[in-house]
């Protein structure tokens, strides 16, 4: 992004609202004496805060440089239903940009047998991404940096998730979605374009890219109090081809959160984190390598 437009796009930022005026006025003209610390903090802390318009500062994706941008919060609460939406766009100096919008629905409980600290939850969204520089080595845990060439990724997704508890213990849900996914090669300089080592054989889904629909249902096994606490979430994943079903793929993913407490004060713990994805395809199947999984570095989620 060009430096003219990052300033005109970071003054859309500014927040707006009745507390960022009041904490924020004094300091243009301050009355003696002099702005106080904690008024110049207040006015800080506002522009990452402020509602309904503050600043937000993120990691886009690894190696796309932290994003800039405005994000919208409202409160649309209805009797038991606690409803909110979020809306957000960043962008970064290396042209990386995302946007998205983020409708979250709660309710106090469907289920006679839930634990009261739970609400039932679905959400709504819709994101789009432009990613114009990702590294690419190839397939597999051999690589090399030899290997290196990069390529550009836009995405599009929507659709909704939920979550019920049933218990204290135990949570269950599903995703549907639908992703519109844009693979291609770069000319920057002095860069390698994915096109030029790489094919349809050794990065599959490089030829082309069908829109696609995910399905996903899980189970949230968890124990939240006592020393020792954990959360899991066990799901399985269908990815449809919704054109000649050739990227169609399955994936079976278990993601966990251990938390130690040592003492009985929170004063100090321990969390590990677990997390294991298999793959899987029927005879003459690929999956895409822009869904395979990260080796040996940061996912890009």
């Amino acid at each position: 992004m060009k430096p003219r437009s990052m300033a005109a796009f970071l003054l859309l930022c500014v927040p707006a609202g009745a507390q960022f005026i009041s904490d924020c006025g004094g300091i243009a003209n301050p009355p003696p004496p002099k702005t106080s610390i904690k008024e110049a903090e207040a006015c800080l802390t506002d522009f990452f805060t402020a509602r309904p318009v503050h600043l937000t500062v993120k990691n886009i994706v690894p190696g796309g440089g932290f994003g800039l941008g405005p994000t919208f919060n409202k409160d649309l609460n209805s009797g038991r239903w606690q409803n909110h939406l979020n809306i957000t766009g960043v962008a970064s100096f290396r042209q990386f940009w995302e946007t998205g919008a983020l409708f979250t629905a709660t309710h106090t409980r469907f289920g006679a047998n839930n634990s009261a600290r739970d609400r039932f939850r679905v959400n709504l969204y819709a994101n789009a991404r432009d990613l114009p520089l990702m590294p690419y080595y190839g397939i597999g845990p051999n690589v090399g940096q030899q290997n290196l060439t990069d390529y550009r990724e836009r995405e599009v997704k929507a659709g909704a998730d939920l979550i019920n508890p049933f218990s204290a213990w135990f949570a269950a849900g599903g995703t549907l979605e639908a992703i519109w996914p844009d693979i291609g090669g770069v000319t920057n300089a002095g860069v390698r374009s994915i096109e030029t080592s790489f094919n349809e054989a050794t990065a599959p889904g490089l030829s082309s890219q069908p829109a696609f629909m995910h399905y996903e249902v899980f189970a949230e096994p968890r124990h939240t109090r006592g020393p020792f606490e954990f959360t899991y979430r066990v799901g399985y994943n269908f990815y449809q081809d919704t054109q000649s079903g050739h990227y169609s793929f399955r994936r079976f993913k278990v993601e966990g959160t251990h938390t130690f407490h040592p003492e009985k004060r929170d004063d100090s713990f321990l969390t590990i984190h677990t997390r294991l994805t298999i793959s899987d395809v029927n005879a003459g199947n690929a999956v895409p390598f822009y869904f395979q999984e990260t080796l040996g570095g940061s996912d890009i989620e």
